[in-house]
C-alpha cells in the first residue's frame, strides 16, 4: 500500500534580502528550513498467515533491494506417530482442505507398530480390578491355539468393553485369536479380554489452508512429533517464506515480534524507500503566491559539508495547514534528484528565486 505522508514539526526562517541567481532589478529571494521527509510509504506484508519466524531488520535501518526483512512461516503440522509417510496427494501450493476432501487426509503415517489388537472383555477373569482399563497401561498376549505365540503392547483406545491395543513386540500373526493380561506372566486371574490380531490402519494426518512448506516424501521414515509440513491462508502472493525489501529503503518500522500469528496480507513492517525521499518545508501564507506546483527551487543539504547547486521541483503543496491558530502554514513537498543517501530528518535550505 503507498500513501502520502506530511511531516509535521518543521522549523522555518523567512530571510529577506537574500537572492538565489538574482540579478539586477529582480525581486528578492524567500530563504526557507525544511528536512528530508518520506514522500511515500511502503508495506511490507505477509504472504501467507502464520507466524514470524524471524526478524533481520529494524527500524532506522536501510536496507538494499532485495533484502531479507522478515521470516514467516506456516502453521506447523508434525507427526502424529514413528511410521513411514504415505503421501496422499500432498505437495507444496495444495489446498490441504480440498485433500482432505478428496483422500481423507493430506498425507497419512504407517505406523512403525504395524498390528493392533481389536479386543473387548468378554473373557476377562472376574474381579474388580479388572474391570477399569486404562489407556498406555502395559499389556501381554499370548495366542489361544498356540502357546509359541505372544506378544506385548499398550492400550491405545477403550470404548465402553471394546478396547484396542498397539503391538510393539513378539511374533503374533495377522488374524491371530489372543488372551490379554495385565502381567508378563499371563497369569489367569490379571486376564482382561481377548482379541484377534489385525493391521494398524494408516494414520491420517489432516490439515487446513495451503501447504506452503513441504519437509517429507513418499517413503521417508518419520518420528513422532517431527515436523512434516507447514500450511497457512495464502493472499494471491508467492509462497516464499522470506519477506524482502522491493527496493532501497529506510526501515520505519516493524511492527511484530518473533513468534507473532499473522494473516495473510497484514502489514508486517513499513519502509520509505530512498527513490520516493523528498524534502517538506512550512510555508506561511503570505509567501504561498512564490510557491508553483512545477517550479524550480535551490536545495542546500547541510550534511556533507554543505552540498549546493541542487535544483528541486514543487511536488504538492498540502490544503491543510500545519501551523498553530493564528499562524497558517502550508507544507511543500519538493522533489529533487540528488544521488547521495539522504536520511528522514536531515536538514535542507530552500531558495525560491524572485522574478
Amino acid at each position: 500500500m503507498v500513501r502520502r505522508i506530511a511531516a509535521l514539526g518543521v522549523g522555518l526562517v523567512v530571510v529577506m534580502g537574500l537572492s538565489f541567481a538574482a540579478g539586477a532589478g529582480e525581486s528578492p529571494a524567500l530563504t526557507l528550513y525544511g528536512e528530508v521527509a518520506p514522500g511515500v510509504t511502503v508495506s511490507a506484508a505477509s504472504p501467507i498467515g502464520g507466524y514470524v519466524d524471524g526478524i533481520s531488520a529494524t527500524a532506522g535501518d536501510i536496507v538494499a533491494d532485495g533484502a531479507a526483512l522478515l521470516e514467516v512461516r506456516g502453521a506447523a503440522v508434525t507427526a502424529p506417530c514413528d511410521g513411514t509417510v504415505r503421501l496422499a496427494g500432498a505437495g507444496l501450493g495444495l489446498d490441504a482442505s480440498t485433500l482432505a476432501e478428496r483422500y481423507g487426509a493430506a498425507l497419512y503415517i504407517e505406523p512403525a507398530n504395524a498390528k493392533i489388537v481389536k479386543a473387548d472383555t468378554g473373557n476377562a477373569y472376574v474381579s474388580e480390578d479388572n474391570k477399569t482399563l486404562r489407556v498406555g497401561e502395559r499389556v501381554y498376549l499370548a495366542s489361544r491355539e498356540d502357546s509359541g505365540l505372544t506378544g506385548t503392547g499398550f492400550i491405545a483406545q477403550v470404548s465402553g468393553k471394546a478396547f484396542t491395543i498397539e503391538l510393539d513386540g513378539g511374533n503374533l500373526p495377522l488374524d491371530e485369536k489372543v488372551r490379554v493380561y495385565r502381567d508378563e506372566a499371563r497369569t489367569p486371574s490379571l486376564r482382561i479380554g481377548q482379541g484377534t490380531v489385525a493391521r494398524n490402519p494408516d494414520v491420517p494426518v489432516k490439515a487446513s489452508d495451503v501447504i506452503t512448506a513441504m519437509y517429507v516424501g513418499q517413503g521417508d521414515a518419520v518420528a513422532r512429533g517431527q515436523l512434516l509440513m507447514e500450511t497457512g491462508k495464502v493472499n494471491g502472493q508467492p509462497l516464499d517464506s522470506t519477506i524482502r525489501a522491493r527496493e532501497a529503503a529506510i526501515v520505519a518500522s516493524v511492527e511484530v515480534k518473533v513468534g507473532a500469528q499473522v494473516s495473510a496480507g497484514q502489514s508486517l513492517a513499513t519502509l520509505y524507500p530512498l527513490s520516493g525521499l523528498v524534502v517538506q518545508v512550512p510555508v506561511p501564507e503570505r509567501d504561498l503566491d512564490s510557491i508553483k506546483i512545477g517550479g524550480e527551487v535551490g536545495l542546500e543539504f547541510q550534511s556533507g559539508g554543505g552540498v549546493t547547486g541542487i535544483v528541486g521541483t514543487v511536488a504538492g503543496i498540502s490544503g491543510l495547514s500545519v501551523g498553530e491558530e493564528g499562524d497558517p502554514r502550508y507544507m511543500v513537498s519538493i522533489e529533487y534528484e540528488d544521488g547521495r543517501l539522504r536520511r528522514v530528518g536531515m536538514s535542507v535550505t530552500v531558495v525560491v528565486g524572485g522574478e
